[in-house]
């Protein structure tokens, strides 16, 4: 993501199963949604937040997610956090998609994709089309993977084209997906060199996208999904996080596939996730118009069940 990532405690050696386990232990009940096993904490409020995506700087830009299809802004929400701010010289039309490359922010709105620069906020049409494109998603191709860097994917609802991968220098379709099992594709992001992204609303799940445009279902064990929305990679780990709207859950699931493990609930509808340099996991929950942050991490919260519960486990053995 934006961010460089972090070394994360020893407690990694715990293995996520033991996290997900202890984490539970610190459960309590309150408003707040939960993510392993503690409740999140609003990290900055900010008007239909969608797809979010981390500057150099820290800052933390959100695209807008606007049903009725009128002109919206993009966000800023300052490093640390705190309430958003309009970002931007123009007011794109419903856009869902945002990427951070290069000194500028990347928005896909409705039948344009905006390019702003993130020094000046200036912003200007990088590619536009004709055609009823309904953009949903958006991801660089930073590293080159697919073709340059700097070029462009985006997803597509209401179009015959899914997916479509643009040339930085030509702003011409250079890879394009359609298929009955895509119709409305949301947070593409390239992981391990392969682009991914979730579908939600024809065969539900995670879907790899290969170079030429082949699919492949990345295996779930038949996993009953209701609308993933949302799709978070985290290298340090090599998984997956799915935020489900039709669940109100996020699960964890393993790049090269495995069953979903639910570590979230109590969310409403999300179309953004994030991982900052402190390996926290940011929540854009879209109808509550905040955005979450996972405090602590979740190794953190392994240490804390594991200092809690050891007092109990030597009293135990004492007694023994």
């Amino acid at each position: 993501m934006g961010h460089e990532r972090q070394p994360r405690s020893a407690a990694r050696g715990l293995g996520w199963t033991a996290v997900l386990t202890l984490g539970l232990l610190a459960a309590h009940a309150g408003a707040a949604p939960i993510l392993y096993g503690q409740e999140v904490t609003v990290y900055a409020t900010v008007t239909g937040p969608s797809e979010i995506e981390f500057a150099p700087d820290g800052a933390l830009f959100a695209a807008h997610n606007s049903p009725s299809n009128g002109a919206a802004r993009l966000y800023r929400i300052p490093p640390g956090g705190g309430a958003a701010v309009e970002w931007g010289s123009a007011s794109p039309q419903d856009p869902d998609g945002i990427d951070v490359y290069g000194g500028k922010v990347y928005a896909a709105a409705e039948d344009h994709v905006w390019q702003g620069d993130l020094a000046t906020g200036a912003m200007a049409t990088w590619t536009t089309w004709s055609g009823g494109r309904n953009m949903t998603t958006i991801a660089v191709d930073k590293l080159g993977d697919y073709g340059d860097a700097g070029d462009v994917v985006i997803g597509s609802a209401r179009y015959g084209n899914d997916i479509e991968l643009i040339s930085a220098t030509t702003r011409q379709t250079t890879m394009s997906v359609s298929s009955g099992d895509l119709y409305v594709p949301r947070g593409l992001l390239f992981a391990t060199g392969t682009l991914y992204c979730v579908e939600s609303s024809a065969t539900e799940g995670i879907w790899a996208i290969g170079p030429a445009g082949g699919l492949t279902r990345v295996s779930d064990g038949g996993f009953a999904w209701g609308s993933p929305s949302a799709l978070l990679y985290d290298p340090v780990e090599d998984v997956f996080y799915v935020a489900d709207n039709g669940r109100d859950e996020i699960l964890r699931v393993p790049r090269v596939g495995g069953t979903p493990v639910v570590v979230g609930t109590g969310f409403t509808e999300v179309y953004g996730l994030a991982m900052g340099g402190d390996g926290r996991i940011y929540v854009a929950d879209t109808t509550s118009n905040v955005v979450w942050v996972a405090i602590p991490e979740p190794t953190t919260i392994a240490l804390l069940s594991v200092g809690l519960l050891l007092p109990v486990w030597r009293r135990r053995r004492r007694q023994a």
